[in-house]
């Protein structure tokens, strides 16, 4: 069996929720803020290359679609609650800095 073999079959495998070990929202919720650890994209990684966005670095992460689909939703919505942060943060130095 080649190793496009194998790849091919643990993604279905993983498709099909085979190696789902669960995860708590408190780990889903760590794993939204720090992102998931891909590969450099810079180097050859034959998971992306066969499996494309459900490379290997996504299903070590998530343990089935549906807590990789939960990941996206979370990360987006953890950016999107820094950016307002951030913003914020602005606007109040902004306003500090006038008032001197």
């Amino acid at each position: 069996m080649t190793d496009t073999q194998e790849e091919m079959i643990a993604l279905d495998l993983w498709k099909k929720g085979l190696f789902d070990e669960g995860r708590t929202l408190p780990e889903m919720a760590k794993l939204a803020s720090l992102g998931i650890a891909y590969c450099a994209s810079d180097e050859y990684c034959q998971s992306r290359d066969v499996c494309g966005e459900h490379c290997l670095c996504v299903r070590q992460s998530c343990p089935s679609p549906e807590h990789y689909e939960m990941y996206k939703r979370l990360r987006e919505f953890y950016k999107k609650e820094m950016a307002k942060r951030v913003f914020a943060k602005t606007v109040k130095r902004q306003k500090e800095t006038k008032n001197d």
